[in-house]
């Protein structure tokens, strides 16, 4: 790149010339893809390019420098520390948007890894699973104990209520004691 002044890059940016984009594009946009995979954790990355993050705060830059607003940018230093803050408030940005629930990274990724193991279990783990489950069904009564077997095969609690003749809110109330009492069987 040429040793051309800040106030003559600065000139020919507000006459639009591309030679001055190029330049500023050249001199900063691998510094800036830089910052922003350092500011983007990894599991952002996947989500977001930091080449991506970077070409948008090329074109933040030459969209608000055409509308006038940096009109005292003097230097090449204060240059490079306005297009960091940028890419900082970018970053925070795709942070905060992939951050929210509904989009959490860290959600896709325990989708993406599953929440069951993708193995089957082993003896020890069945051993305590078969344990828990002998713990709790034997805190149930006859009528709890069918309440929840017909729910585990899938029926809805106004089919059980119809097929073992009770009202739609006690068979409610039974699953809910059922699941508190396998909290405390839990812990």
């Amino acid at each position: 790149m040429s040793d051309t002044s800040f106030s003559q890059f600065r000139e020919q940016l507000a006459q639009g010339q591309g030679d001055a984009w190029e330049k500023l594009y050249c001199k900063y946009f691998g510094s800036l893809v830089r910052i922003a995979s350092q500011r983007l954790n990894q599991r952002l990355n996947a989500k977001t390019d930091p080449e991506t993050v970077a070409q948008t705060v090329m074109r933040t830059f030459f969209r608000r420098h055409r509308d006038g607003q940096f009109k005292d940018l003097d230097s090449w230093d204060k240059l490079f520390g306005l297009l960091v803050w940028i890419v900082k408030c970018k970053c925070a940005n795709r942070r905060r948007t992939h951050q929210t629930q509904g989009r959490s990274v860290d959600m896709e990724q325990a989708g993406q890894e599953g929440l069951l193991p993708d193995r089957e279990p082993t003896p020890h783990e069945t051993a305590v699973m078969n344990e828990t489950v002998d713990r709790w069904t034997a805190s149930l009564d006859e009528i709890e104990s069918q309440v929840l077997a017909l729910s585990l095969g899938q029926k809805s609690v106004g089919e059980i209520a119809a097929e073992i003749n009770m009202s739609e809110r006690a068979v409610w109330r039974m699953l809910q004691r059922a699941r508190q009492r396998l909290e405390e069987t839990g812990e």
